[in-house]
């Protein structure tokens, strides 16, 4: 591995490339998907401990990589019901754009209160990925929000 800056591309360009040996498992996604720039995962002590590759089908988010930061392929977790089809699988920008995440955060907090920007990170184990949204309050009050796959909840 190279040093900070590369990892993102590094990550990133494995991910491509176990996209393309056909992890996915599915003729659609084969032919249709892509697979978005990797979003780093923090552990509880704030380091990044592992990345997510999302792969996108139009808007859908059809499943994603988890990778150590050596590259290491912790698994694929795919959100399709039938191999040809994207029929329930949650919209991308839920999972991938960290404004959307923000305003999901938002309708479990107060008006005034104040967002910092989300991190990827897990909801107590590492197979439940989550957006970590600090909220801090007028009257000086911390609290944690997390946001998964649409649904946003103090935690």
């Amino acid at each position: 591995m190279t040093d900070g800056s590369d990892i993102a591309a590094e990550v990133h360009r494995h991910a491509q490339r176990l996209f393309r040996s056909g992890i996915a498992e599915s003729a659609l996604v084969d032919k249709s998907g892509k697979v978005e720039k990797p979003i780093p995962i923090h552990g509880p002590n704030g380091i990044i401990d592992a990345w997510f590759a999302a792969v996108v089908v139009g808007d859908k988010l059809v499943g994603y990589m988890r990778l150590q930061n050596d590259l290491t392929l912790l698994g694929y977790s795919s959100f399709q019901r039938q191999p040809d089809s994207v029929d329930g699988c949650p919209c991308a920008d839920t999972w991938l754009d960290p404004n959307v995440v923000l305003e999901m955060a938002r309708s479990v907090t107060g008006p005034s209160d104040r967002l910092e920007q989300p991190l990827l990170g897990y909801d107590k184990h590492p197979s439940r990925l989550a957006w970590h949204v600090r909220v801090n309050a007028d009257d000086g009050e911390e609290k944690q929000v997390l946001v998964a796959g649409g649904h946003a909840y103090v935690a």
